[in-house]
C-alpha cells in the first residue's frame, strides 16, 4: 500500500521540445526538407542538441514517402540485346589513323 512504480517513466523535457511546432511548420511547407537542413536552422535559433534526436523526431513526424513500382521484364537468350554505345561513339570520335598509331594522339603536356 502506498509503494510507488519504478517502472513507470516520467515524461523527460527533451531540448528540441521548444523547436517542436518550428519543425512540423517548416516540414508542412517543405516536405523534402533534410533534418541537416533543418538542424543548421535550428542552430542558428539556439538548439544545442545533436542530429540524432533531431533526425528521430523528424522521422515519426514526416509522412512515409511513396515507392517506386519498377517492371521487371525477363527474356529468352537471344530475344533481345544490350549494346555500350559509349565504345561506339569513341571509335567515331577519333578517327582510324590515331586509333592505330599512338603517336598520332594528342599528347598530354607534362607526360612523354
Amino acid at each position: 500500500m502506498g509503494e510507488l512504480d519504478t517502472n513507470a517513466q516520467s515524461p523527460v523535457a527533451s531540448n528540441l521540445d521548444p523547436f517542436k511546432d518550428y519543425i512540423v511548420q517548416r516540414l508542412t511547407d517543405h516536405p523534402k526538407l533534410t533534418a541537416v537542413r533543418l538542424m543548421l536552422e535550428l542552430h542558428d535559433q539556439g538548439f544545442t542538441g545533436g542530429i540524432a534526436v533531431l533526425r528521430r523526431y523528424v522521422a515519426k513526424i514526416r509522412a512515409p514517402r511513396s515507392r517506386k513500382a519498377y517492371l521487371r521484364i525477363e527474356t529468352e537468350p537471344g530475344e533481345q540485346a544490350q549494346i555500350q554505345s559509349d565504345v561506339f561513339w569513341l571509335r567515331r570520335a577519333i578517327p582510324l589513323r590515331a586509333r592505330c598509331r599512338p603517336s598520332a594522339l594528342p599528347r598530354v603536356q607534362g607526360k612523354r
